[in-house]
């Protein structure tokens, strides 16, 4: 027995409904979970960032000691960035609270510098396409930013919280999107047979 013309159709935009609608479930899933256990959100961040920073130090050391093509220098600085990360990544893992902290702080710092910069770069570029909303985003961010800098602890509990319901939102939404491309995939297969 073959498949119909139409069924062949739609059986990829319904697997891509399918995959919308299991994203967006998963999605939410874990949207709900920040919102519930933000402390438990916060230290399972500070010690994924200490796991990478311990396993980035294997990998560089590693790459140090094996046999290749790499001269001293270059064998001599991976196995400095690998010593150093493996040093930090525990450190990470031992004080998580500090982690948490120079991660928000790194981000505070980030947002200021992208932020002036987009600003600036907008300031000096008059023909730029949306140049209004370029200022505006890099003010926002440079303020968001400074928030960060100064207010570190209470920043990152409202950024737990954010994003918790911008997980929730994305998951909710892309479920109805799902389901959406779901029922048109399905219109013209129900129009075939009437």
């Amino acid at each position: 027995m073959t498949d119909s013309p139409m069924r062949r159709e739609t059986a990829p935009v319904t697997g891509w409904a399918g995959g919308l609608i299991g994203f967006g479930t998963v999605t939410t899933i874990i949207g709900v979970i920040v919102l519930v256990w933000p402390d438990a959100t916060l230290n399972v961040i500070a010690v994924t960032f200490g796991v990478f920073a311990v396993l980035a130090g294997l990998f560089h050391l590693g790459a140090a000691l094996a046999p290749g093509h790499q001269d001293g220098r270059r064998r001599l600085l991976l196995a400095l960035f690998g010593v150093i990360s493996l040093i930090s990544g525990i450190v990470f893992l031992r004080h998580l609270a500090g982690t948490l902290t120079l991660l928000i702080l790194l981000l505070g710092l980030f947002w200021v510098v992208d932020g002036v910069l987009g600003t600036i770069r907008a300031l000096t570029s008059p023909e730029r396409p949306g140049r209004g909303w370029s200022i505006t985003v890099g003010m926002l961010s440079a303020a968001a930013g400074i928030v960060l800098l100064v207010w570190p602890a209470p920043s990152l509990r409202v950024l737990v919280w954010v994003l918790g319901l911008e997980l929730v939102v994305v998951g909710v939404v892309t479920f109805g999107a799902g389901i959406h491309l779901r029922r048109r995939a399905a219109a013209p297969a129900r129009a075939a047979f009437t």
